[in-house]
């Protein structure tokens, strides 16, 4: 794969997390958002998981209940941007 087209399908899914958290008025970025959003319709693995039967529904159902759960922490407030998580940050390849 290219580089840098995998870098601009990161990116892009890091924008779409960042959108999934603001949408649901979540402050932080959390490892399950960029997960979702990886995985949705749409998503650049959602393919990937398809070829190896993954049931797609019960799993992004298990995913949005972690974001759920994790969503009750922190609340974003009005006028601002959600920002990476510091799992997510400190995540290592």
């Amino acid at each position: 794969m290219d580089p840098s087209r995998f870098s601009m399908s990161l990116n892009r899914s890091l924008d779409d997390a960042r959108e999934l958290a603001e949408s649901r008025g979540d402050s932080l970025i959390s490892p399950f958002h960029l997960l979702y959003v990886l995985y949705e319709d749409g998503g650049v693995l959602r393919p990937m998981a398809e070829r190896h039967l993954v049931r797609m529904r019960p799993f992004l159902d298990r995913l949005m209940s972690q974001i759920q759960r994790q969503s009750t922490v922190h609340k974003l407030e009005d006028g601002r941007h959600a920002m990476a998580s510091r799992t997510l940050r400190e995540s290592r390849p």
